[in-house]
């Protein structure tokens, strides 16, 4: 009845404009929060994409690696513990799949290894009175070639180098730059401090740098020992496969209990999974894949939230919207005003999370790697995002408004 619907309470245009601010700083916050959490997300995607794309200084692909360890009763003296390690890897080396194969004390990326400082022959000391240390692995003689390392200077180790002729090192170029900067390390001597007895090893040879630690990490100094002149009861070994190194898991096993039953043979696993699982692959990945999947869910709110408000607007203002076409405004005029509206609250969210993604960038700065925490295009392409989210859920109310019919708002 008219006097019925005449006497129903209009709702207070106070309140319908706070609920309509309300909903507004509702979507400039999401928005705002969907380029913080967006700008973390793709700063740390690219630090991971930096990180895998670094050169360890060595080929880790196909590389199959397990750790042996001898029965010290059987295995007591170094010439039993080298003959054993030489005829397992004679065996390795004839299994089918199997491209080279060598021993080293401690695996790339693994997360273990020692250290030894030294001094140089003719100067005992280092200025300031402290030693050199450098990493100081010990390998068997196709190490290098196995493991793609190339030669600098000099030569690698050969059938010369035995328990009884001169105790021989190689060294990286890192070591080679930080103890004889613009000088020829070849023939140079090194004095290993770890006993009170003088300890002299002749450098024959100088090969690229091996990132022992982490891909992130800088080049470490590092002096390689030589099993044929220092046996090991415990060493890896780094298998070069022709296929992929998971099949030849097994057969590598066999190989090693044959002919030591013995000898267990652990910590088996290929340098593709030692790199994902290392503490610097962890240490960014699951941040970017959490921070990257929330994103996505605050994008996703950020434009559902904004096409909720300008659909609400749209309908609450269908009658305005009616007449303003029956008073002469064009369909295209209507379009630019409701998405001029939903753009406005989307560019002024946007702003915000810039700011507070400038903040977060420089908390994370230090997970970040060869990435600025002001990089442009991080920043341009986020916005980029956001603001063409923002057009397309403010296009389809803007389009609805379109269509609504003069005569049945001239009628109201």
């Amino acid at each position: 009845h008219p006097k019925l619907h005449a006497a129903r309470p209009e709702p207070c245009p106070a309140s319908v404009g706070s609920t309509h601010l309300l909903r507004s700083l509702l979507v400039m916050s999401e928005m705002a929060l969907a380029v913080v959490l967006l700008v973390g997300a793709v700063l740390m995607l690219k630090t991971l994409h930096r990180v895998l794309g670094t050169d360890p200084g060595f080929n880790p692909r196909n590389l199959l690696t397990g750790l042996v360890g001898l029965p010290a009763d059987k295995y007591s003296d170094g010439p039993k513990q080298l003959a054993f390690q030489q005829q397992l890897l004679s065996r390795i080396r004839s299994l089918p799949g199997i491209q080279e194969v060598a021993a080293v004390t401690t695996v790339p990326m693994s997360g273990n290894g020692n250290t030894s400082r030294f001094d140089l022959e003719g100067h005992p000391k280092k200025s300031g009175g402290r030693e050199y240390e450098a990493n100081s692995p010990t390998v068997s003689q196709d190490y290098f070639s196995v493991m793609g390392i190339p030669l600098r200077a000099g030569r690698f180790f050969n059938s010369q180098d035995h328990d009884k002729s001169t105790h021989v090192v190689i060294v990286n170029q890192a070591m080679a730059d930080m103890v004889f900067p613009y000088q020829d390390p070849i023939g140079k001597r090194i004095n290993f401090t770890y006993t009170n007895e003088p300890s002299y090893v002749q450098i024959v040879g100088v090969v690229g740098n091996e990132n022992v630690r982490s891909l992130d990490a800088p080049p470490t100094p590092i002096v390689y020992d030589c099993f044929e002149q220092s046996p090991n009861p415990y060493f890896s070994l780094v298998i070069r496969t022709k296929k992929e190194p998971g099949s030849l898991v097994r057969p590598v096993t066999r190989a090693v209990h044959e002919l030591e039953p013995q000898a267990p043979l652990f910590e088996v696993s290929s340098m593709a999974q030692i790199i994902s699982t290392s503490p610097t692959m962890m240490l960014r990945a699951y941040p970017a894949y959490l921070i990257g999947g929330f994103s996505a869910l605050a994008l996703l709110l950020a434009t559902l939230g904004l096409y909720g408000v300008l659909a609400y607007s749209v309908a609450q203002r269908s009658r305005e919207l009616g007449l303003r076409m029956a008073l002469g405004a064009q369909r295209g005029d209507l379009l630019r005003m409701v998405v001029k509206s939903g753009l406005k609250l989307a560019l002024v969210g946007i702003a915000s999370g810039v700011v507070g993604g400038l903040l977060t960038a420089r908390l994370i700065a230090s997970l970040l790697f060869g990435v600025s925490p002001t990089d442009a295009t991080t920043f341009a392409s986020v916005c980029f995002v956001l603001f063409a989210a923002a057009m397309m859920a403010s296009y389809i109310p803007a389009h609805r408004a379109t269509r609504v019919d003069p005569m049945v708002a001239l009628r109201y």
